[in-house]
């Protein structure tokens, strides 16, 4: 398998390599056609076009026969231009851009002297020599010189493009100014934003030729992403810079680059095909080092990969551009979290470095840099000799104790500070002190101490020593700018707003005068006056924080009623919510943010976070359709900024789901909306490695971290989360703030992971368990074990987190790690102390802070108390639980649910029944409602979630009957809560199967059909091949987790498919599922009962089984006390039998199972006069022959009573009258294998059936799993005889022999016969485990965990898909099992019989038995005759005979079974022979 993985991972290398190639070739394809066709000829320019043809040539190193041929020419003019061509001729790579450079200065000068200094084509020459010069020497000066000169001419001559070279010196100068600062000089930022009022003054005119044009866009587009430091709010609120549409949120600021790029995109298209060098130029420039790596996906990357290809195909061997490109790319596998190793390279990518740049070059330190961060995580040996090279160059360049050189190397060790941490440690403690030694004012001097400022903030979380430098870079900011500036005074109020972290009253004493100062500046002090409000709120000081956000408000309002003022009011709002009698204030106020919010779309930063309050306003008073307006239109916002998955709209989507999923009840649109939005996610940005991108899957995951039992979603999710967390931790070098953060939201979902799977473990009896499959388990467990092992250091993490994190006591992640703690304390490693001491700590942090963590530790606390015997003080917490609960109207439905079931239980515990029976109706409310608003707009998968989530409706109402004192009181209400509960799930889909089958909507049909063919394809998907340990000793496995990963998203996105279209489906068919079901009362039930009639509803009652009894006219239904579940699973395993066949044996002999008097005869009181029972069974009872339960006179039930079992008394409401049959389809006498075809044929029934004996399958629930074969049934052949004998005026369609196939069963059940009868091979296996080892099952391992799996009936040639000799498709496969049987159109059949062996048998839950009874009632049709246990051949054929001809003679289909039952007690007078056989849902 690993050699394959590895074949299969060259092939895809080799694949994506191949495909890169084509793309590059393509690109460089058209573009050498576009220069045979379009490219001028020397002779056919004049002498200024083809000087500045040649100029571009030379800048664009154009290498086609055309522009050499043109260059050439003009060579005979310039000769440093021929000596150019003749090099690029050889197709040598001219390092140091040597020649390039000299042949644009050559060109520059004979432009001079032969057009003049006016001509634009002589300013064209001018810039692209200095430009290209900028990557080899400083030529700030000379920028700086030739835009003033530049402007003179433009100025003189009036000439548009003379105006559009002047802003291409002045924005060029401020792009080439990091050479000498490292950073583009932020005192130029007001420079470029002057320019670009004049650009964009001149872009309006279309007199500008293409390229000028294009290359304007694409300068403004570098020279605004460069436009990224602390000054730029400053500068453009100084320049007053009003954001339109062209303006993106780009890392908190917002940029109109983009807009730049995309404009200078256009403008290349009208000009040049993509694959010319000047448009790659384009898309490289922009794409490195300006897309936001969130974005950073599977089309990006594949650019780079097409770049790389490009440059290596385009450009001559050496070139430098065949070394940065791979860097690039290089650096954004990391940024993608993918490993990188360029260890073989690095010497080759060094000596080209130099040979390109030269030793001397202020770039090539960077590059180095570069270098050394890619080679630090791998190949430490290579690292070594990179930081080596890079501190030589440095202190080459710079000098050793410079503030220049402490700035290259803060920026190289702050990288790899969790990787060196020593080396880094020392290197930033040594460049703060060469900062505090020699901090001036300079540039270099501020962004090396705004760069430690950070480090001590963010990084190492020394907040004291942060503000430290912060002061000195305010020193120096003042010296700089003067003490009036506004970047001086900017940066002060930053400074506060970092001592207000440690010093929150000291930074409140000093932002009045900073204020005061910005006043007098003239500057906006309304975002200071913002900053302020938010000092004293953090100081609990909320009249004052009020105060402020109203006068900050004031200001801002001249302005208009911008967002900004909704911000600021919102300010205000949550001030208040802490001071008293402000209730009405806060009702004005948001009056007036929501005028804002309804009338301007202003201030784009604020926008979605504004409107995100605004729904949580909304939310908190329950007004949910304001609060879905507000998170509609601020998603609209966020789609219209194109930000991605941005925390923005992170908070507004999970807001979303939450209100639907919680408030509204609304689970079908929650997941609706999840389902889109993942779509999505995935198809954007699955490959990108961002903190935004784990908090959004974090947040849907937790609607999906109780999916145990669906293991591929659930592991799919947790897998791609830890991966990703421990990507993005390499990406951030391990940083410990964020690891010990984001990791402990891995450790709390594991805790619950592990502890289901532990109380999974403890079901298992390993003793009854072979070897082989003993070790099967205990390897699947082994990594939870592993898990496990881990969570037992859960507090040295703790205690690790807290000395990490500052201010963890309000870090939400830190309330995690209790949670895990408290969860690992209760039930993994249960200790008292410990879990109660973690809880105590939990509420006490969370109390007026977190108030959804103080109701969940309520409740926590008092299941700890309850689970150790404490009642009174469990009973405590839960009462201050649910007292916070009822006064919040937010809450949502499941939460009040959920603890009104621990009232119910504590009140059981402290014998307070009253109270019990109160909180046991509002549980009962609160589930009905979920199931009624849900199930029937849910999905299968989401129904089955929701089921094991809110329970058995009528769980608490039947166990409180079983302890109440008056139980005649609430027998009526819990009667109506059993009809409710058996088969909520059933109603809802055989609504949906109705639905489809009468709609005629013919698209709705062919995705229904659909569907079930994903169905059918996903039971085969075979886990086997995954990685076994994704950790070890060594840490975590990144290619295992990755290929685990790759399995689970393809099965996962084969189950999101097929639940996507079942959400189509659904929706297609809502408007016929509008109307929620009637639902039926005892009383209906009563009214339909003649007399000498009574319907019973056998339950199980907590511990106890009960019945409820309805008499014609009763007042109330009779509840009854039968006995206790243990005493009869007791008296039923004491049997010690293996088979069902033989437990019915002795179960019904009268003498080892007083059945009778547990089940039957506590009820006879209450019988007096009775005839006829209808009654329905739960749980074990399901397999109970109650005809057969022998009574004290010697007899049988049967014998006193016209027994009619039912899957539900509601069925008696439902006034469907019996027909008469008038289509029948009937199958038996078949043939298993070709073998036994010719046995019979041959005379050979003995060989045909295995044997003298009666060999049909015995005995499915255990002997099956060993007994690997179909044996002939020679009774079946006279049982479908007999049938076809007595059916003589009816349409009999008849299958038998090898014609009694899976396919033509579905051929003839699409013509909707009125009866199924199916004489066959039954089977039920119990045991997953045991079904295991069959090999039909094994190839449908995804589905063995379902019990209608491993329900079901044999066809023809069933044998050789038994024992796996075949592996048709499963439509055809000769096993038709109860699942197959769900996904059928029976709407409109009577009956189906099946003749067979334990076809009634299934997993039970109160939905009813899961196995073909479940599947033939979910297909609709009406009433089923099933069998209990392993029939025999010869008695089943005699009742099937019987049973049919007194139907057909007119009898109710009652009355016949009842009349065949006595025919065959004459021959077999044994229970075991004539009782297997239940007649369910015949009601008539």
């Amino acid at each position: 398998m690993k050699r394959y993985l590895s074949v299969l991972l060259l092939l895809l290398c080799c694949t994506m390599s191949a495909l890169s190639q084509t793309k590059a070739d393509t690109l460089i394809s058209e573009h050498r056609q576009w220069m045979k066709k379009y490219y001028p000829k020397a002779e056919s320019l004049s002498e200024e076009q083809l000087l500045r043809e040649a100029a571009f040539a030379v800048y664009d190193h154009l290498q086609e026969s055309e522009a050499i041929a043109l260059l050439h020419a003009v060579g005979r003019q310039v000769p440093t231009v021929e000596s150019y061509a003749s090099l690029t001729e050889q197709h040598m790579a001219d390092t140091k851009y040597r020649y390039s450079i000299q042949a644009l200065e050559a060109l520059y000068g004979y432009a001079v002297s032969h057009l003049g200094e006016n001509n634009p084509t002589t300013g064209w020459c001018k810039f692209l020599w200095l430009y290209l010069s900028g990557d080899m020497q400083n030529v700030e000066p000379q920028f700086t010189d030739a835009a003033i000169v530049q402007q003179r001419i433009a100025d003189k001559t009036g000439n548009k493009e003379n105006e559009a070279l002047a802003c291409l010196f002045k924005i060029t100068r401020f792009c080439i100014s990091n050479w000498s600062n490292i950073i583009c000089n932020p005192d130029l930022y007001g420079y470029v934003l002057k320019t670009e009022k004049e650009t964009v003054r001149l872009l309006k005119s279309q007199d500008l030729p293409k390229r000028t044009r294009a290359w304007l866009y694409a300068q403004m587009a570098l020279a605004k992403s460069n436009m990224n430091g602390a000054n730029v709010d400053i500068v453009y609120q100084c320049e007053q810079v009003k954001y339109d549409d062209t303006y993106e949120l780009h890392d908190g600021i917002m940029s109109n680059a983009g807009y730049y790029f995309r404009m200078a995109e256009q403008e290349y298209l009208c000009i040049y095909p993509q694959g010319h060098p000047e448009f790659m130029n384009l898309y490289c420039t922009w794409e490195n080092p300006q897309t936001p790596h969130f974005f950073f996906g599977k089309d990006e990357e594949e650019m780079q990969r097409v770049f790389c290809r490009y440059v290596q195909k385009y450009y001559p061997r050496g070139d430098i551009n065949q070394i940065l490109q791979p860097l690039e790319r290089e650096e954004a596998r990391v940024r993608m979290g993918q490993k990188v190793d360029i260890s073989y390279l690095y010497n080759t990518y060094l000596i080209c470095l130099k040979n390109n740049l030269g030793t001397t070059n202020a770039y090539l330190i960077g590059f180095v840099d570069r270098l050394a961060s890619l080679l630090a995580p791998n190949s430490p040996e290579k690292y070594k000799l990179a930081e080596n090279e890079f501190n030589r160059l440095v202190d080459h360049q710079c000098g050793s104790d410079s503030l220049k050189a402490a700035c290259y190397r803060i920026g190289l060790y702050r990288k790899l500070r969790n990787l060196k941490q020593k080396e880094a440690m020392q290197a930033i403690e040594h460049a703060a002190n060469i900062y505090e030694r020699h901090h001036d004012s300079s540039v270099i001097s501020i962004l090396l101490g705004r760069m430690l400022t950070t480090y001590y903030f963010y990084d190492i979380k020394l907040y004291e020593q942060s503000y430290k430098f912060k002061s000195l870079v305010c020193e120096d900011l003042k010296a700089h700018y003067g003490e009036t500036s506004p970047f001086y005074l900017h940066e002060k109020e930053d400074a506060l707003l970092l001592l207000g972290q440690f010093d929150n009253k000291s930074a409140s004493e000093q932002f009045s005068q900073v204020i005061k100062q910005m006043e007098a500046a003239k500057m906006d002090v309304v975002n200071a006056i913002d900053h302020f409000a938010s000092i004293e709120q953090q100081g609990e000081r909320y009249a004052h924080a009020a105060e402020l956000s109203q006068e900050a408000y004031r200001l801002a309002a001249k302005q208009g009623l911008t967002h900004q003022c909704a911000h600021l009011l919102f300010r205000k709002f949550y001030a208040l919510k802490h001071i008293e009698n402000t209730t009405k204030e806060q009702e004005m106020i948001f009056k007036r943010i929501k005028k804002i919010l309804d009338t301007n779309t202003d201030t784009l930063s604020f926008l979605p976070d504004n409107f995100y309050q605004a729904a949580c306003y909304y939310r908190d008073k329950a007004e949910y359709a304001q609060a879905l307006d507000m998170i509609d239109k601020g998603i609209a916002i966020c789609k219209r900024q194109k930000q991605g998955f941005s925390s923005g709209y992170i908070a507004l989507a999970t807001l979303r789901y939450s209100i639907y999923f919680s408030n509204l009840n609304d689970k079908g649109m929650a997941y609706k909306l999840i389902n889109e939005d993942m779509e999505e996610f995935e198809k954007q940005n699955l490959n990108a490695y961002t903190t935004e991108m784990l908090d959004y899957l974090c947040g849907v995951f937790n609607y999906y971290d109780n999916k145990y039992d669906d293991v591929y979603t659930w592991c799919r999710y947790f897998n791609l989360i830890g991966t990703m967390s421990l990507s993005i931790a390499e990406q951030n070098n391990f940083d410990e703030k964020y690891v010990l953060e984001y990791h402990s939201y891995i450790l709390n979902k594991a805790v619950y992971w592990c502890e289901y799977y532990a109380k999974l473990k403890k079901k298992i009896d390993f003793s009854k368990l072979t070897e082989t499959r003993k070790r099967e388990v205990e390897e699947f467990f082994e990594p939870f074990d592993s898990i496990i092992a881990l969570l037992s250091t859960i507090d040295q993490y703790i205690q690790a987190f807290e000395k990490a994190v500052p201010n963890y006591q309000q870090n939400v992640y830190y309330l995690q790690l209790l949670n895990t703690a408290e969860e690992y304390y209760l039930h993994i490693e249960p200790i008292f102390k410990k879990s109660e001491e973690y809880l105590k700590k939990h509420l006490q942090l969370s109390i007026n802070h977190f108030p959804i963590e103080e109701l969940k530790t309520l409740v926590k606390l008092g299941d700890l108390y309850r689970e150790n015997g404490k009642y009174y003080e469990a009973k405590t917490h839960y009462t201050q639980a649910i007292k916070k609960i009822e006064k919040d109207n937010t809450q949502s439905i499941e939460n009040k649910m959920s603890i009104n079931s621990r009232m119910i239980a504590i009140s059981q515990h402290l014998n307070n029944f009253d109270d019990m029976w109160r909180y046991t109706e509002k549980f009962y409310t609160y589930c009905q409602s979920i199931y009624d608003n849900n199930l029937r707009f849910l999905t299968q998968k989401e129904q089955e979630y929701t089921i094991s989530t809110v329970g058995y409706p009528a769980d608490w109402p039947t166990s409180c009957l079983a302890v109440y004192p008056k139980r005649e009181k609430i027998a009526g209400k819990v009667y109506n809560a059993v009809l409710y509960s058996t088969g909520v799930q059933l109603r809802s889909q055989q609504l949906l199967q109705r639905t489809i089958a009468q709609s005629k909507d013919k698209e709705l049909i062919s995705m229904a059909n659909k569907l079930r063919k994903l169905q059918s394809e996903l039971k085969i998907e075979n886990p086997s091949d995954l990685p076994d340990q994704q950790i070890n000793d060594k840490g975590f496995d990144f290619q295992k987790a990755k290929a685990v990963n790759s399995y689970l998203n393809e099965v996962a996105n084969k189950r999101n498919k097929m639940n996507a279209l079942e959400r189509q489906i659904i929706e297609r068919a809502t408007p016929y599922l509008k109307a929620k079901s009637q639902e039926t009362s005892w009383t209906q039930v009563r009214d339909k009962l003649q007399p000498a009639e009574v319907a019973i509803e056998f339950i199980i009652a907590d511990h106890s089984v009960m019945a409820l009894v309805i008499k014609p006219k009763c007042k109330t239904p009779i509840s009854v006390m039968l006995t206790s579940t243990d005493s009869l699973k007791a008296a039923i395993s004491g049997l010690q039998t293996k088979s069902s066949a033989a437990t019915a044996r002795k179960l019904y002999n009268g003498k080892a199972v007083n059945l009778y008097g547990m089940l039957w005869q506590p009820l006879e009181k209450e019988l007096k006069g009775v005839s006829k029972v209808y009654y329905a069974t739960q749980g074990m009872l399901y397999s109970i022959a109650f005809a057969a339960i022998s009574t004290p006179d010697g007899k049988y039930l049967a014998d006193h009573y016209d027994l009619c079992p039912l899957t539900t008394t509601a069925q008696l409401v439902q006034d469907d009258e019996e027909e008469s049959p008038k289509s029948i389809l009937a199958m038996g006498n078949i043939y298993y294998t070709e073998k036994q075809r010719q046995q019979v044929a041959t005379g050979d029934i003995n060989g045909a059936r295995g044997g003298e004996e009666d060999v049909s399958i015995n005995d499915f629930s255990d002997r099956g799993a060993k007994r690997y074969h179909f044996k002939y049934l020679p009774f079946t052949k006279k049982e479908i005889e007999d049938l076809s004998s007595i059916i003589k005026d009816r349409q009999l369609t008849l299958e038998e022999g090898t014609e009694a196939t899976e396919q033509n069963l579905r051929k003839q059940l699409a013509k909707k016969p009125d009866v199924l009868h199916l004489a066959t091979h039954g089977f039920f296996i119990a045991k997953a485990d045991d079904a295991r080892e069959v090999p039909f099952f094994k190839h449908y391992s995804q589905a063995i965990e379902n019990s209608m799996q491993r329900a079901g009936i044999a066809l023809a040639g069933a044998e050789d898909t038994w024992t796996g000799v075949q592996q048709p498709e499963e439509a055809n496969d000769g096993i038709l099992t109860a699942n197959e049987v769900a996904q059928m159109d029976l709407n409109g059949t009577q009956l189906v019989t099946l003749s067979a062996c334990e076809t009634a048998l299934g997993d039970y839950s109160f939905e009813g038995v899961f196995g073909l009874p479940r599947g033939f009632k979910q297909a609709g049709v009406k009433s089923l005759l099933v069998s209990l246990w392993s029939v025999n051949d010869k008695s089943t054929s005699l009742l099937m005979s019987s049973f049919y001809r007194y139907w057909m003679q007119g009898e109710t289909k009652q009355q016949a079974f009842k009349h065949a039952v006595n025919d065959v007690r004459k021959d077999y007078p044994e229970p075991f022979y004539w009782a297997p056989f239940v007649l369910l849902d015949a009601t008539e």
